[in-house]
């Protein structure tokens, strides 16, 4: 199983897939979007479509969405001090 998600993960054709390519099967969708480093999403929920004002997949966006809040808790939880307490025995 793990292999065939792998080649799946590859295109299907055991090479990797060039960025911006879309492929669908079986209601399951392999995307590779281009961040600060390489990211292969496969996805059941979201379709293939793009939105088309600001042109990207709704995958892609709904990643961005959740990178950015995940961001936010960090740079919160960097600058909130915090009390830190502990029991001598």
């Amino acid at each position: 199983m793990q292999k065939e998600q792998e080649k799946f993960a590859q295109g299907g054709h055991g090479r990797k897939t060039s960025q911006g390519r879309v492929e669908s099967h079986a209601g399951l969708m392999v995307l590779r979007i281009k961040d600060r480093k390489d990211v292969t999403v496969l996805s059941t929920a979201q379709s293939t479509a793009k939105n088309p004002c600001t042109d990207k997949f709704e995958v892609d966006e709904m990643y961005n969405r959740r990178k950015s809040l995940v961001d936010q808790t960090d740079q919160k939880a960097a600058i909130s001090p915090f009390l830190r307490r502990t029991n001598k025995w």
